[in-house]
């Protein structure tokens, strides 16, 4: 469903609201077409233990493709124009930065610090749709049900944007307990959302939109407007308190972020290697990688290998293998052992199989999820992961896991362009390939790596 309108008119012309889609549609438009756009990312959006004051600010403007942009924005203006009707442009803005900042607070402490960048202006919007839906429970929302066709329908505020909040609340719990998994920051929705209900909930009061628009006397009015004579001055008093310890939260968090990062941190990550040895925090295996990772995209991009099979059959064949080998699990699953004595039982191999493994041959990596296996026990083992990380940090990850198990690594090769690699290794009698791509089928997990260990 996508809104288009309210049943109550607008009174005033929305220049904040507007000036703020068009900022966002100009730096997507400036940003999204360049061949570095990836880098852009990185270095601009939030990555949580490199964060700083700039990118606290800039990542609420930085979308990753279209979609992103488009269905933000489609969320954003018919709440935003209302709400800037009834508390005015200066004081919309400042909410939307701090339910920006806010929602990036939430996202950090619920979904932890692990260092992916976070981009988008959803978290904002949704501080402006908890505000918009605070001021204005009882006004009807337009949709537009099914695009093309001209069907609309007409849904209370309250209900609509109530069930948003209360699913995105389930979907986080779900992806905390690990029932599913969604690249979608929920988390800073719900942080978004909450901080801007709470704030006009104490500040103005349930329902207040169409009073606060008739008191309006300018932008610079006062930022409280007069309460109804049934609310006694102590209690406005604390209720404003309370709007005001609020903010002040989110200020600390802002300060906190100053802090940590200062307004623009240098050891900020800057591009896709930098934030791929981000997450490994001994600074001396952090160089052994970042060099292991420069020779291998230096290997995928000499005349020897690459000149012979284009970038594209190589990701095709990376790709191809990986989709095989996960087809080829799923049928023996079904089928039960096979003739050589294979084994498929995932949570088997976890329970009973993995505990027998040596230290050195164990490669257990976080976030980096497996999903099936085929097995002999005691002589090869074949695992398909998942992840929701970039192909080149889990490409790290496992050098640097490899570097820390003592492996010796037969020359590894990383292509950038495809997001593709692979990487042999051997130690003692054991030997291991490890192959890395974008998922053919990314719905669950946009990374999947398939991990082979045998005897020699």
């Amino acid at each position: 469903m996508i809104p288009i309108g309210l049943d109550k008119g607008q009174r005033r012309l929305p220049w904040m609201s507007i000036g703020l889609a068009v900022l966002n549609t100009a730096v997507y438009i400036q940003t999204a077409g360049r061949p570095d756009f990836e880098q852009i990312k990185v270095a601009w959006g939030f990555v949580p233990r490199f964060g700083c004051l700039a990118t606290l600010v800039s990542h609420m403007f930085l979308h990753d493709n279209p979609l992103h942009l488009v269905g933000n924005l489609i969320f954003f203006i018919v709440p935003a124009m209302k709400l800037e009707d009834a508390i005015g442009g200066l004081r919309m803005c400042w909410l939307y930065l701090m339910g920006g900042m806010a929602a990036n607070a939430c996202h950090v402490l619920m979904a932890g610090d692990w260092p992916i960048p976070l981009v988008g202006a959803s978290g904002a919007i949704a501080g402006i749709v908890g505000s918009f839906m605070v001021l204005y429970p009882l006004s009807r929302m337009i949709f537009w049900l099914l695009p093309p066709l001209p069907i609309t329908v007409r849904l209370p505020t309250w209900f609509f944007l109530g069930y948003w909040f209360l699913r995105e609340i389930v979907t986080g719990y779900l992806m905390q307990t690990g029932q599913i998994d969604s690249l979608v920051a929920v988390w800073a929705h719900v942080g978004g959302f909450a901080f801007g209900a709470l704030s006009m909930l104490c500040f103005y009061g349930w329902n207040s939109g169409l009073r606060l628009e008739a008191l309006r006397t300018g932008p610079l009015a006062e930022w409280l407007a007069p309460e109804p004579p049934r609310r006694s001055r102590l209690a406005r008093a604390g209720r404003r308190n309370l709007a005001v310890a609020l903010q002040g939260l989110v200020i600390l968090y802002a300060f906190t972020v100053l802090f940590q990062g200062g307004v623009i941190n240098r050891d900020r990550p800057t591009n896709q290697l930098t934030l791929a040895v981000a997450i490994i925090r001994d600074p001396d295996r952090r160089q052994v990688v970042r060099e292991q990772f420069r020779a291998a995209v230096g290997r995928a991009s000499a005349k020897g290998f690459l000149s012979q099979v284009s970038r594209s059959v190589f990701l095709n064949r990376l790709s191809g293998e990986i989709d095989q080998t996960a087809r080829r699990h799923a049928a023996l699953r079904r089928k039960g052992p096979s003739a050589q004595g294979k084994i498929a039982d995932l949570q088997r191999f976890l329970d009973q199989e993995l505990p027998r493994f040596p230290e050195e041959v164990r490669m257990d990596v976080e976030d980096i999820q497996p999903m099936s296996v085929l097995y002999a026990p005691g002589e090869d083992y074949e695992l398909v992961y998942g992840s929701r990380l970039t192909p080149a940090m889990v490409f790290c990850l496992y050098l640097d896991k490899l570097n820390e198990r003592g492996w010796s690594l037969d020359r590894p090769i990383f292509d950038l362009d495809s997001q593709a690699g692979q990487i042999e290794a051997s130690h003692g009698r054991w030997e291991q390939a490890i192959l890395v791509a974008p998922s053919p089928r990314a719905d669950r997990f946009p990374v999947t790596t398939v991990w082979r260990l045998w005897k020699s």
